[in-house]
């Protein structure tokens, strides 16, 4: 029985998710220049969470053709100044299954455009600001393509079916094309023009190394998609989540340098790590179920990847805000204890109460921990709106806190090590200036950490809603 759960384990590992990640929308279109007309190809590939919108919009009554001839209708096409109407041919539908058992899918539209024509310009404004692969295509048959936009022949990722996954690739933005026809042997060799294309939304496109992620999110999929979990099965679903979780903090940017920078400069206990890591767990696990829910009832009104942004933003606000404040406090305890040095001096045996350096309170270990878990991963999200489509809340939630303990989990082990490891470190606060020093340089590299990660938040912030 082990064996064959092992062998089960393993071969579904293999299954991966959305390659552009769990919220983008690709769009394709592709052009084939006939003599009696020009076909285009019109494609919109949903990820997992945009394809919920899809899914509300089906249950209200429209139907596949009438969403499609939508986004049809914003296309513009036009020649010489003038535009085209395309007649709408077709419609078709794809369905797929993604990450945590959500639903993806592509819809395919084919389009006609009269063969008479010798110049055509083109755009798609549908979706602005939604992250994805953004490609469009051309090829000719029968006829010269005499100046053309984009490299005639190339697709890169064959109508959004075959996405490369080569890292290096720059990922296609493209949303507006232009092609100049003549007839057939006018000239041997295209000449491309490159177009300006608008401003391209925040990718959220999956590195080399989050496939593994994906694989065990797919896998968890599946499990939930099964009847009653035998025991066995169901621990083995909560240790995939605990290793996602802390996999997950194990990538950079997840607080480590953060809980290691505080402690250092602490009188911290590893109880006081334990306390951290037990924050971070509830905020992280309130906020994706939280998050789960807006998603769920505002999907028709709010992108819910444009929350992330804030999120981010106001997680790194509040790192610069502690950080600062810690300084600050640790450099008056400082100087305090400076002043009672030498006034010990000169009034022998007259005392001062005065805070010792690198006091941990209950209040800086709960802020530390809120913006430690306050941005979730959308991994997490998936996995728990998955719980949701399939009618499984309580083992979604079971999944989501396994999640969460696993990152929480290697963010305590990180301060538990820096506890112990602070035996090298001066201890004697009130003999030596040792322990100020490192309390004061802790601090100091917390606000920094927290300056450089506003820096990049503003960033993706005014990339994400500029898009």
């Amino acid at each position: 029985m082990k064996r064959r759960l092992a062998i089960w384990i393993f071969s579904t590992l293999g299954l991966l998710a959305h390659p552009l990640g769990n919220f983008s929308i690709g769009q394709y279109t592709g052009f084939l220049l006939r003599p009696n007309g020009i076909v285009v190809t019109y494609a919109v590939d949903f990820a997992e969470i945009p394809s919920l919108k899809l899914e509300e919009r089906w249950k209200a009554g429209e139907s596949t053709d009438q969403v499609m001839r939508e986004w049809v209708h914003a296309l513009r096409f036009r020649s010489h100044g003038k535009p085209i109407e395309p007649f709408h041919e077709s419609t078709s539908p794809f369905p797929g299954i993604g990450a945590g058992g959500m639903s993806t899918m592509m819809i395919v539209a084919t389009l006609k455009l009269p063969g008479n024509l010798d110049e055509l310009e083109y755009e798609d404004p549908n979706f602005p600001g939604r992250a994805g692969w953004k490609e469009i295509t051309v090829r000719a048959e029968g006829v010269a393509l005499l100046e053309s936009s984009h490299q005639p022949g190339r697709d890169l990722s064959r109508a959004l079916t075959n996405y490369p996954l080569d890292a290096a690739l720059k990922i296609p933005q493209d949303r507006r094309a232009r092609f100049v026809m003549g007839p057939e042997g006018t000239v041997a060799e295209t000449k491309v023009i490159p177009l300006a294309q608008p401003p391209a939304a925040q990718s959220d496109s999956r590195k080399a190394e989050d496939f593994s992620e994906l694989g065990r999110a797919n896998l968890l999929s599946q499990l939930m998609r099964r009847g009653e979990l035998p025991f066995q099965l169901l621990l083995t679903a909560l240790g995939i989540a605990f290793a996602m979780g802390a996999f997950h903090a194990l990538e950079p940017g997840h607080g480590k340098t953060l809980v290691a920078a505080y402690l250092v400069g602490s009188r911290g206990t590893w109880q006081h790590a334990v306390y951290l890591g037990a924050i971070t767990t509830f905020t992280h696990t309130f906020t994706v179920f939280v998050l789960g829910l807006v998603v769920l009832a505002m999907s028709q009104t709010i992108p819910v990847e444009r929350i992330f942004p804030y999120l981010s933003v106001a997680s790194a606000l509040t790192i610069v805000v502690f950080g600062a404040w810690l300084l600050w406090k640790r450099v008056r305890i400082f100087q305090a204890h400076h002043h009672h040095h030498h006034h010990h001096h000169d009034h022998d045996g007259h005392t001062h109460d005065h805070a010792p350096p690198g006091a941990v309170t209950m209040s800086s270990l709960l802020a530390l921990g809120v913006s430690g878990g306050l941005v979730p991963c959308p991994a997490s999200l998936v996995l728990l709106l998955g719980a949701m489509a399939l009618n499984r809340l309580p083992l979604g939630l079971g999944l989501l806190v396994a999640f969460s303990l696993g990152m929480a989990g290697v963010l305590t082990s990180v301060g538990v090590l820096v506890v112990y490891a602070k035996r090298w470190l001066p201890e004697s606060a009130g003999e030596s200036h040792g322990f100020h020093y490192v309390a004061i340089a802790s601090a100091a590299v917390m606000t920094l950490i927290g300056i450089g990660l506003t820096v990049v938040a503003v960033r993706e912030f005014g990339s994400a809603l500029g898009g």
